[in-house]
This record gives C-alpha cells, sequence and structure tokens, in this order.
C-alpha cells in the first residue's frame, strides 16, 4: 500500500497477502530513498562515497550482470574467479605483496574478523597455551573489540598522544606474555591520521609479534594521494614487520558495497586465512574467509571499476577528493571559533573550544549533511570525495551561517532556529 501524497509505503505487521504491480513496488522504492540523506550528491558520509557518476554507473552495469552470482562460488564460475583474481592482483601490487597472499572478503567488519582470527590461529601455533590477547590503539575500530569477543581473544586498548597517534611507549609497556598481536590504523576513522607504522612495525619484529594494519578506510586512497605529492605515509608491506593489511574496495575503490581485501605479508601468513571441514554429509566445504555467500555483483562491479578507472583514472579521483578536502580544512581556518585535529587523508574533523559542536552538527543535519561525530574529543566528522565545488561551496556557506547562528545563540540543541 502507497500513501499517494509521498509515494512511502505505509508500514505493515503482517505478510503481505496480494502481491504489488511493479509499478507500485518501484513507488514503493522510490518514496523510501526519499526519506535518506540524498546519498546520490554526496553529503559527506562515509556511506556517500561515490566518486562521480560515471563511476556509478560502471559499478551499477558491473554489478547488475551479475547480481545474482554468488562469490561463494569463484571456483566454479570462471568469471567470477577471474575477476576476482585480477582485483587481488591490482590492489596487490600497490601493497607490494602478490595476490596469492590476498582474499576478497564482504566489508571491513569482515576483514578485521578475518585478520583476528589468523592471528589466533597463528598464536596456536607460535603461542600454544597462552590465552591471546591484541593490543590496540584506542582510535582502532570498534570492529577489533566486535571481533576478539567473537573470537575468545583479549583486547587491550591503549592511549593516544597529543596527535592522536597511539601512543607507542603505552604500547609497549602493555605487552605481556600473553599479547600476540598489534593493531594500527592507516588512517584511524575518528581523527583521519595514521598511526606511526614503522615504529609499530619495529616493535613488532623486536617482540615477536604479529602486526595488522588497518587501511579499510585509507587502503585504496593512500597510494595515489602518495603519488600526487602529499606527505601521507608508506602503511604496508613496505614495512618489515607488518603481517597483514585490510583496504574496503567499496570506499575509495568505489565498489559496489560489500566488498572489501585482506592481504597478507607471503603466503605462510595467508595459511591462516580460511576455514576448511570435512565433518559433514556433504564432505570438503571450505570458503577464503569467514562469510559464506557474499554478492558476486559486487565482485563484478569492483572489477568493471578496476578497469574503467585504471590508475590515470583513480589518479585523477584521489587529485579531486584530496582538492575537496583542502577547501574544506581552508574555509575551516577561516571560522574563529572553529578547528580541525588530524585529517592527514580525506577525513576531515571540525571541532571548536567556543561552542557546542554537537548543536553545529545538529544545524548541518537540518540543512541535509549526513555528518558522524566523534566522542573523544568531542568532533564533527565527514568523509571528502570528488564532489563538485558547487557542493562543496554549498557546504562551506552552510557551516558558515550555522557556526554564525550558533555563536550568537539563534540555534537551540536541535539545531532549529531559537524563537524569543
Amino acid at each position: 500500500m502507497v500513501d499517494d501524497q509521498n509515494l512511502a509505503p505505509v508500514a505493515i505487521d503482517h505478510f503481505p497477502p496480494l502481491g504489488a504491480t511493479m509499478a507500485e513496488v518501484e513507488a514503493m522504492l522510490d518514496g523510501l530513498r526519499a526519506q535518506d540523506p540524498d546519498v546520490r550528491r554526496g553529503r559527506f558520509g562515509m556511506f556517500s562515497l561515490r566518486g562521480n557518476a560515471d563511476i556509478q554507473d560502471v559499478a551499477h552495469r558491473g554489478y547488475e550482470r551479475f547480481f545474482s552470482y554468488n562469490g561463494l562460488f569463484a571456483r566454479m564460475l570462471p568469471s567470477i574467479g577471474l575477476m576476482q583474481q585480477e582485483l587481488l592482483s591490482g590492489w596487490a601490487s600497490l601493497l607490494s605483496t602478490t595476490p596469492e597472499c590476498g582474499v576478497l572478503t564482504s566489508g571491513g567488519t569482515d576483514s578485521l574478523f578475518n585478520a583476528v582470527h589468523s592471528i589466533r590461529e597463528w598464536a596456536r601455533e607460535h603461542r600454544p597455551g597462552v590465552e591471546p590477547e591484541i593490543i590496540a590503539p584506542f582510535s582502532a575500530h570498534a570492529s577489533f573489540t566486535k571481533s576478539c569477543h567473537y573470537l575468545g581473544v583479549r583486547l587491550v586498548r591503549v592511549p593516544l598522544d597529543g596527535e592522536y597517534r597511539v601512543d607507542l611507549e603505552a604500547m609497549e609497556a602493555a605487552i605481556t606474555d600473553r599479547t600476540v598481536g598489534l593493531i594500527a590504523s592507516a588512517p584511524a576513522w575518528p581523527h583521519g591520521v595514521y598511526d606511526p607504522i614503522g615504529k609499530v612495525a619495529a616493535l613488532a619484529r623486536k617482540r615477536d609479534l604479529w602486526l595488522h594494519v588497518d587501511a579499510c578506510v585509507g587502503g585504496c586512497l593512500t597510494p595515489f594521494v602518495r603519488e600526487l605529492g602529499y606527505a601521507v605515509p608508506e602503511f604496508a608491506f613496505e614495512h618489515e614487520g607488518v603481517c597483514s593489511v585490510s583496504l574496503d574496495l567499496h570506499k575509495y575503490g568505489y565498489a559496489p558495497k560489500p566488498c572489501s581485501a585482506l592481504f597478507y605479508a607471503d603466503e605462510e601468513r595467508r595459511r591462516y586465512q580460511g576455514f576448511a571441514t570435512e565433518e559433514w554429509s556433504n564432505g570438503p566445504y571450505k570458503t577464503d574467509a569467514f562469510v559464506g555467500s557474499r554478492p558476486g555483483g559486487a565482485v563484478a562491479g569492483a572489477w568493471a571499476v578496476m578497469r574503467f578507472l585504471g590508475h590515470e583514472g583513480y589518479l585523477r579521483t584521489a587529485q579531486r577528493t584530496m582538492s575537496v578536502r583542502d577547501q574544506i580544512l581552508a574555509a575551516i581556518e577561516q571560522i574563529p571559533e572553529l578547528h580541525s585535529v588530524g585529517s592527514e587523508l580525506s577525513l576531515v574533523t571540525i571541532g571548536s573550544a567556543e561552542l557546542d559542536i554537537k548543536v553545529v552538527g545538529q544545524g548541518l543535519a537540518s540543512r541535509g549533511w549526513s555528518l558522524f561525530g566523534v566522542r573523544h574529543p568531542e568532533l564533527l566528522h565527514l568523509t571528502c570525495d570528488a564532489v563538485d565545488d558547487e557542493l562543496v561551496a554549498e557546504f562551506i556557506a552552510d557551516l558558515v551561517d550555522v557556526t554564525g547562528r550558533v555563536s550568537a545563540g539563534e540555534l537551540n540543541e536541535r539545531g532549529d532556529l531559537r524563537y524569543t
């Protein structure tokens, strides 16, 4: 049933007794989408990373041709198998490893879960009898806590330094006889800064620990930004001591969601990845990652975008993304009440020593901007993409206006105008 006024479907609490026409279903879908932030225009939320309309069209066409395929059966479907192999080859070449050391996963959480699983399995061979623990910066993604919870691994979070990177002294001091792995981010989601990967890798070598680098946000962007001359660090297997790296193809790889990848330093490390058993009626069962069935369309869409853009296209898109970031950072510098911390790559944070930044965020949200929040310290958080200058100018104008209204006491805690 459809509400004719806004085309939004009326919620039901039972299984629909009758089917709808295709036109009605399409109207309901359009009505549902109309309630969401306008992700098709960017709006600076992580879930809206799209590149540009041409990239989205290519990703959609790739996905559509394989939308009913199951990525689990890549060994039986030559098409999926070939696209998967080319994706692994392409991204491995940017990380100083080989495609044989990689696996595609269903998303960033899946990649981190599999990395923690590999660390645990490695520890069972190299630290038999130890109840394993992993040390991570306070800024490391929440999925590490989730993964350790499910896998029976203790996670120890350590403080950050004054630049919001992991405190190396605190990390080393936290190492015990139970410690089997370390975590670093490239960059960390909350503040957009890179942990000192080289120094953490040296610590991992010194103490014979597994180091996983979470590059889910920056892994597909950092190599191109470095090539453009920006001062972002190397983060992968250039550093001896890095054992595994995760990167999300559905972020700055512009693949359809969900699609991520996990790479290992060598095939010896790679052998801890995946699962196999014969203990059931059908005999051999093997998966490369935790998730079994996964959308083959995401693989096809990721492959189509990689083929469409190539190195030159990704470089061009990275340049545009960083230009957007630079414009926004420059605007923040011109607003006396605001400041930014971190923001080494494409994640921009906005804070204030004078104003309640949450009210600024609510004011921007009321104008359709899909920003996130950081709690430690309190910041607004936006994800830059290769959007048009028109959208950047619109955001900056709204940021200036909303900040001015909050400073003048004209907005309440919901970001609405305050009437007196």
